[in-house]
C-alpha cells in the first residue's frame, strides 16, 4: 500500500492565523465606517436643518425668517436686505 505523505500541520496553522487576521481587519475597518458614517450623519443634520428650514420659509414668502437663517457675513453681502430689520 502506497500511504500519501501528510500534509504540514504548521501550514495548515499559519493559514487559519492568516484568515482570521483578514477577518480581524476587515470588521475593524466595517466597525470604523459605521461609526464614522454616523459621527459624519450627526455633523451634516444640523445644517441640513437649517437649509431645509431656510427654503420652507422662502416657500411660504416669509422672507424675513429666510433673511434671520443667513449668517451675518451673508447678509452683509446682500445689499437688498440692508433695510430689512432683523433679529
Amino acid at each position: 500500500m502506497h500511504q500519501q505523505p501528510k500534509k504540514s500541520s504548521a501550514l495548515k496553522y499559519v493559514a487559519i492565523g492568516c484568515v482570521a487576521v483578514l477577518l480581524l481587519i476587515v470588521c475593524a475597518f466595517g466597525s470604523c465606517m459605521v461609526m464614522g458614517g454616523g459621527a459624519a450623519m450627526f455633523a451634516v443634520s444640523a445644517p441640513a436643518d437649517q437649509t431645509k428650514g431656510y427654503f420652507a420659509d422662502l416657500r411660504a414668502q416669509n422672507y424675513q425668517g429666510a433673511l434671520s437663517r443667513m449668517s451675518p457675513m451673508v447678509r452683509s453681502m446682500c445689499p437688498e436686505a440692508s433695510g430689512w430689520n432683523v433679529m
